[in-house]
């Protein structure tokens, strides 16, 4: 789980940082995205009630996937129901997907 918050939290931290054009702005801009995606995922969740909207919102926020593919591995945290998968493939996808950007804007970059 260790791997997962890291990888979650570095891909998206490195990938905003490479957009910015200096470091204080791209540390608030970090700040920025993690914030305004928790609070997203969190008005999801209590809008969400008891239906599938509440276990699907904790998709959106890098503080809230690692917890729910913890929970879809080992049966803890915060209740995925039958949507632990998908928390897998987004994590999955999540981190390809930055990682991809990222090589996409140094390779640009250096030409």
């Amino acid at each position: 789980m260790s791997a997962a918050y890291a990888l979650i939290f570095s891909s998206l931290s490195v990938l905003i940082a490479s957009v910015a054009s200096r470091r204080a702005f791209a540390a608030g801009a970090i700040v920025v995205v993690f914030m305004v995606s928790s609070g997203v995922a969190g008005l999801l969740i209590a809008l969400g009630g008891e239906g599938p909207m509440s276990r699907i919102a904790p998709l959106f926020s890098p503080f809230l996937l690692p917890e729910g593919l913890r929970s879809w591995l080992y049966g803890t945290s915060i209740d995925v129901g039958a949507y632990g998968p998908l928390y897998g493939l987004a994590t999955l996808l999540l981190v390809a997907g930055c990682t991809g950007l990222l090589v996409l804007r140094y390779r640009k970059v250096s030409l």
